[in-house]
């Protein structure tokens, strides 16, 4: 667990409303708490500048609160260690999460209904901000449970993005590939010139699932049949998902070896270096080369994945308010200030990431980040897989199953898996 305790200095006078501790969850400027620990992932160059730039800003808000950042590095890792807490009794007074059942799953907690929910419903947080009124359904969904909203958004993000070095593109007279057809073509210049064509860090399986099941799987099938074999109305075995596992083998004729040694961020750094001419990731990715000093047009180039424009497969990050959390009014205050405008557009701008909230001001944001809050209300939307599936044991299971699929490309292992677990569904 890397643990870097933070404190600021700074203040800022607002109103506030007065509550017990026990109470609603609402704001207090007023009174809180010494501490507040913040549970995350968020440790890539990019992310963790944004993260880091929201606690600064709340820090101004709440001067009497140190923040300790407990950033875990990895997705998966992070959801093993936050399970680990939250069942021992020792919850995080904060976690992120993406929302959908990785956070609702906390709710319904060992299957059962909210009676012994492990997350307190934040109703007066979305009703004081009128969160309702500015942040669109689509994503107010993904955090709800029987009309109960138990996670405030902060960002929203896309997961099919194809990132590239456009130096090497224009060095080399190469176009960014709109089809699979014009990837290979891409993919086979680079390689005659000795180029790995696409950075993949597959470690962490997350992201070989995200470059698959939230992508690729899109342009080999289509959204509509990908959303129905998530919840479990398709046959396992479907032809389809064989030929999304063969055609992603393919792809990976063009990737580094050592993959399964490597992060995103670590296939990140090789395009940034030009060793690595693309990479498959979500537009988090744009933070990362941002926060490098790269420009979007410039030195950054980015499309959809071949095959999926017009499709938005999306998810969200959000933050819960854990029953029993030790430093409840300062997680409360914390929840209070990621709903508003301010936070959001501190945050998501250095992200990469759209805001939720409708009504932030778009002037802060890149010509090519307002593109994506364009195409976020006007693509197909489609929820990324860890906010469609319900069972937390079914996405640990195609997590690992892709990352050794990375490693051995094994087609028939994957199905096995998928067939013998497709009523977890």
């Amino acid at each position: 667990m890397n643990r870097a305790r933070l404190a600021f200095v700074g203040c800022m006078v607002l109103s506030s409303g007065l509550t017990a501790c026990g109470g609603s969850p609402t704001e207090d400027t007023a009174k809180t708490d010494q501490t507040l620990e913040v549970f995350n992932w968020w440790t890539n160059p990019g992310e963790f500048d944004a993260l880091d730039a929201v606690l600064k800003s709340y820090a101004a808000r709440y001067t009497q609160t140190n923040v300790v950042n407990t950033a875990v590095p990895t997705n998966s890792k992070a959801q093993e260690e936050l399970t680990a807490r939250m069942a021992a009794g020792n919850p995080p007074d904060t976690f992120q999460n993406n929302a959908g059942w990785t956070l609702l799953k906390w709710v319904v907690y060992n299957g059962r209904d909210e009676a012994d929910s492990k997350l307190e419903p934040l109703d007066a947080i979305v009703q004081q901000n009128k969160l309702n009124t500015v942040i669109p359904a689509s994503v107010l969904d993904t955090v709800s449970y029987n009309g109960r909203v138990y996670g405030i958004p902060l960002d929203v993000h896309r997961y099919n993005r194809l990132y590239f070095n456009k130096k090497l593109f224009d060095d080399n007279g190469l176009q960014p590939p709109t089809t699979l057809a014009e990837f290979y073509t891409v993919a086979e210049a680079f390689k005659a010139k000795g180029v790995t064509a696409l950075a993949i860090g597959s470690k962490d399986g997350h992201a070989v699932k995200t470059h698959t099941w939230d992508g690729l799987i899109v342009s080999k099938a289509s959204a509509e049949f990908r959303n129905s074999y998530l919840t479990g109305h398709e046959n396992p075995g479907d032809q389809r998902i064989v030929d999304m596992l063969t055609e992603y083998a393919h792809m990976l004729d063009y990737s580094n070896a050592d993959r399964d040694s490597l992060l995103w961020g670590d296939a990140a750094q090789r395009v940034f270096d030009g060793t690595a001419a693309m990479m498959i990731v979500g537009d988090f990715g744009r933070g990362f080369f941002l926060s490098k000093g790269w420009r979007v047009g410039v030195e950054l180039g980015e499309v959809p994945l071949p095959g999926t424009s017009g499709h938005f497969i999306f998810v969200v990050d959000s933050f819960g308010l854990p029953k029993g959390s030790p430093h409840r009014q300062a997680a409360v205050n914390w929840l209070n200030h990621l709903s508003t405008t301010e936070a959001q557009n501190v945050f998501n701008p250095i992200k990469g990431s759209t805001p939720p909230r409708t009504d932030a001001d778009r002037t802060v944001y890149s010509p090519i980040a307002q593109t994506t809050m364009d195409d976020f209300r006007k693509d197909t939307l489609s929820r990324a897989t860890n906010l469609t599936v319900k069972n937390a044991e079914f996405i640990a299971g195609l997590n690992e199953a892709m990352r050794q699929f990375a490693l051995d490309r094994n087609v028939d292992a994957v199905m096995n898996f998928l067939k013998n677990r497709y009523d977890l569904l």
